[in-house]
C-alpha cells in the first residue's frame, strides 16, 4: 500500500513540475540553450579531432616532406581543441551559458584554422608536396554538336573570370584572368553567340592548386533558350594547365639541386622544341583586342607539328606578344602532355583503366528543377547556378570541397596501401 502511495504521488509530481518548468519560459530557453551549445561544441570537436588524423597521416605519406612542418603544425592545435571541450563540458555542468558560448566559439575558431590548414596542404602538388604554381593556363573545347553547347562555353569563361573579381571580395587578393583566344561558333547547327573553344590565363597565390579542381567534363541540363522548348544536355571539356614563371623554376631548380634530385647541366631547362618544328601562321584576329586587333594579322597560332598541338594567341594587338604569349602556352601545353602520357604509362604497367569521355563529367549545372550545381566527386549541391556562372558566387566554396575530398581519397589510398603491405608482411 505505501508503494502504490508513493507510486501516485510521484506521477501527480511529475506534472506539477513540468507546469512549473513551463511557467518559466527563460529557463526553459536558457537550458535548451545549453543543450544546442553542447551539442554544437561536440560536434565542432569531432570534426576538428578528424581533421587532426588525417593531417598526421598526411604528414607520413612519402612525397610529402613538404608539407609535414604544416601538417605539424596542425597536429600541435590537438591540445588547444581537448582544452576547449573539456572547458564547454564543464561549464555545461554548472549551467554556465557565458562559459559555455566562449568555449565553442573557441572550438568554432580552431575548426576553422583546420580546414584551413588541410586546404593549404590540398593545394600542394599531390606528389612531390610542392606549392602549386601562381599561373595556369584553362583550355575549354564544346562537345561536337548544337550551337547550346558554345552558349554554355561562353558561360564558363564568364564564371572563370569573374572568379578573381569574387575572390577579391572575399578578401582573397592578387588573382588575374585574361581571355588569350575564342573561338566563334561558326559553322554550327545554328548560330546563337558563345565560343566553340577558348583558352584563359589565370595568375595568383597557388592558382594552379586551386585550378585542380575545375578539370574534366562539365555537364549542362537546361531546357533550350532556343528553337523549339526542350530539355537538352551538353559538355564542355576543361583542360588545366599549370605553368610556373620565371621565379618558381628558378626556385624549382634550386630545390632539385639541393636534394640532388635533377637538374644536371645547372639547372638549365630541357627545351620542349625546335624551330624546325614549328608551324607559325598569323591571321586576323576574332576575339578580344579591340578594333586594331581586327584590322591587322595580330593573331598568331603555332602548331607543334610532331605532336599536333596547337596554341594560338589573339589577345593583344600587337602581333609580337601574341607570339610570346602562344609560345609559352604551346610549351606549357607540350609538358602538361608529357606528364600525362607518363601517368599513362604508369596505369597501363598496373593494369586496364578507363579514360575520361564526353558524358564522364565531374560536375553538372542543373537548370531544370531542381535548379542546382552538383559535383559527382564530393556529392555536393549548391543552390544557385545562375550566380556561379555568371558572378562565381559558389564557386570558391565549390573548390574547397572538391580539393578537400581529393585529399580524404588521397589518404584512404595510401591507408589501404599500407593495409595490404600489412597483410603481405603477415603472410611472408
Amino acid at each position: 500500500m505505501r508503494l502504490a502511495r508513493a507510486a501516485v504521488a510521484t506521477a501527480n509530481e511529475k506534472p506539477h513540475r513540468l507546469h512549473r518548468l513551463l511557467g518559466r519560459p527563460a529557463v526553459v530557453h536558457r537550458r535548451l540553450s545549453l543543450l544546442h551549445s553542447i551539442d554544437d561544441a561536440r560536434s565542432l570537436h569531432a570534426e576538428a579531432a578528424a581533421m587532426l588524423d588525417r593531417s598526421a597521416m598526411l604528414a607520413s605519406i612519402d612525397g610529402a616532406a613538404a608539407g609535414s612542418a604544416a601538417a605539424g603544425g596542425v597536429r600541435g592545435r590537438r591540445t588547444d581543441l581537448e582544452n576547449a571541450l573539456e572547458l564547454c563540458e564543464l561549464a555545461a555542468v554548472e549551467g554556465d551559458a557565458e562559459v559555455l558560448d566562449d568555449g565553442v566559439r573557441e572550438l568554432d575558431a580552431l575548426h576553422a584554422a583546420l580546414r584551413r590548414s588541410l586546404l593549404e596542404l590540398a593545394l600542394r602538388d599531390p606528389k612531390s608536396g610542392e606549392p602549386p604554381p601562381s599561373r595556369a593556363f584553362l583550355e575549354l573545347q564544346a562537345a561536337p554538336g548544337g550551337g547550346d553547347t558554345c552558349y554554355w562555353l561562353a558561360r564558363l569563361v564568364a564564371m572563370y573570370t569573374a572568379w578573381p573579381r569574387r575572390c577579391a571580395a572575399q578578401g582573397q587578393q592578387g588573382y588575374s584572368a585574361s581571355l588569350l583566344s575564342a573561338e566563334d561558333p561558326f559553322g554550327t547547327q545554328e548560330y546563337v553567340g558563345g565560343h566553340r573553344s577558348a583558352t584563359l590565363e589565370l595568375r595568383g597565390p597557388q592558382v594552379a592548386g586551386w585550378l585542380r579542381a575545375e578539370g574534366g567534363v562539365h555537364c549542362f541540363k537546361h531546357v533550350t533558350p532556343f528553337g523549339k522548348q526542350s530539355k537538352q544536355t551538353g559538355f564542355v571539356r576543361v583542360t588545366v594547365i599549370p605553368a610556373e614563371d620565371a621565379e618558381e623554376q628558378r626556385q624549382r631548380e634550386e630545390r632539385e639541386q639541393r636534394s640532388g634530385g635533377g637538374g644536371g647541366g645547372g639547372g638549365a631547362r630541357r627545351p620542349m622544341f625546335s624551330k624546325e618544328e614549328l608551324k607559325i601562321e598569323t591571321m586576323r584576329s576574332s576575339g578580344p583586342g579591340g578594333q586594331h586587333a581586327n584590322t591587322t594579322d595580330s593573331c598568331v597560332r603555332i602548331t607543334h607539328e610532331p605532336t599536333g598541338l596547337v596554341a594560338k594567341v589573339s589577345a593583344s594587338r600587337s602581333q609580337i606578344e601574341n607570339r610570346t604569349s602562344a609560345l609559352s602556352l604551346l610549351e606549357h601545353k607540350l609538358r602538361q602532355a608529357e606528364r600525362e602520357q607518363r601517368a599513362l604509362d604508369e596505369a597501363a604497367a598496373r593494369g586496364p583503366h578507363e579514360t575520361d569521355t564526353f558524358g564522364a563529367q565531374i560536375r553538372t549545372y542543373r537548370f531544370i528543377s531542381p535548379n542546382i550545381v552538383h559535383d559527382h566527386r564530393t556529392g555536393g549541391k549548391w543552390t544557385d547556378p545562375n550566380g556561379t556562372l555568371d558572378d562565381a558566387a559558389e564557386l570558391t566554396d565549390i573548390m574547397e570541397a572538391t580539393l578537400l575530398h581529393q585529399l580524404q581519397d588521397r589518404l584512404e589510398t595510401h591507408r589501404g596501401g599500407r593495409g595490404e603491405e600489412g597483410k603481405e608482411a603477415a603472410g611472408s
